[in-house]
């Protein structure tokens, strides 16, 4: 490693990076949901959901090429650079606040509004929460997949590069396929197909472990993860009121990084005695139970998200 990088340094950005996906794409959430009419919120975030992954590609490529050429130091300050110039272009566009919730609200529920919030609609909360276990287990999975590539299919680190091309094409195809599902079937079943790709893809992986499958399974992955993650921010956008956005989804986030770290853990220490085929179906079949309590809970995201106009509101017990 080049000597101008210390430990701490990369310490301090892998925690900043943490610490970056924890605020800025819950704010963005809230951000397009607040400044967006309703109407254009499935199409909007089809878009941004290529966006994203174009860029990750494009990014990807781009920090291969630089850090054979250059100073990884000065990568990341370039890196730094586009951050700062993407908070000045946000800073410019026109934005109003709308009227926030009553202070007796604020005062009546206090830091735990989310949480009053969820236990009322525990059902379509429980269910957009679901929507979260293929991004879960593809976090494991990224531990997974190279101690996969190289034990279990005994092929080369270029694999991987494949595998990182080929999720991102399935989630740029995501991104055009699933709002369109979304507006013409519905949340349902733009959920359930997304989050059964998904769990489809992890069970063949850990059933029949070859090179090419493997390879054709990370389309699936993409399209799986990004689809179900349209999805939860559609349905998010739809029933849960611009003012309590941010509180509910950082319930969701912490429970789901407690979660992460969890399984992370667990397939640390047992990896060596499960093996790698078994941890994938593991995840696989956490994310079978997830599309279960999906297909069960096929009235409840048609009521909230079929015949609504407006996000539900929550209503706060006179003190």
């Amino acid at each position: 490693m080049n000597q101008s990088l210390l430990t701490w340094q990369l310490v301090v950005l892998y925690v900043g990076s943490v610490l970056y996906y924890g605020v800025h794409f819950p704010t963005i959430l809230a951000f397009v949901q607040e400044i967006f009419e309703r109407g254009a919120h499935n199409r909007l975030n089809g878009i941004l959901e290529v966006q994203s992954q174009a860029a990750s590609m494009i990014a990807g490529g781009v920090a291969g090429i630089l850090f054979q050429l250059i100073d990884p130091a000065r990568v990341l300050l370039f890196v730094a650079l586009s951050s700062l110039v993407s908070f000045a272009l946000i800073s410019m566009l026109s934005y109003k606040p709308r009227p926030r919730i009553a202070k007796r609200t604020v005062k009546a529920e206090g830091t735990f509004i989310g949480v009053h919030f969820i236990k009322r609609n525990v059902r379509v909360c429980l269910s957009i929460f679901v929507l979260t276990i293929p991004f879960l287990t593809l976090m494991i999975g990224n531990y997974l997949r190279p101690i996969f590539i190289n034990s279990t299919l005994q092929a080369d680190a270029s694999i991987y590069g494949f595998t990182n091309m080929l999720y991102s094409l399935g989630a740029v195809a995501a991104g055009v396929l699933i709002p369109i599902m979304y507006a013409r079937y519905g949340a349902w079943v733009a959920a359930v197909s997304s989050v059964a790709l998904y769990t489809i893809s992890l069970l063949l992986v850990a059933a029949i472990p070859v090179i090419g499958l493997f390879l054709m399974m990370q389309i699936l992955h993409g399209v799986g993860n990004a689809g179900s993650r349209i999805c939860k921010q559609n349905i998010m956008m739809a029933v849960i009121p611009n003012a309590y956005m941010g509180r509910v989804n950082g319930i969701f986030e912490a429970v789901g990084t407690g979660i992460r770290l969890l399984l992370l853990l667990l397939f640390t220490y047992s990896l060596d005695w499960i093996g790698v085929p078994f941890a994938f179906l593991i995840t696989g079949f956490i994310s079978l139970m997830g599309l279960l309590f999906l297909l069960r809970g096929r009235k409840v995201l048609m009521l909230e998200t079929g015949g609504r106009e407006e996000p539900i509101s929550l209503k706060v017990k006179s003190s």
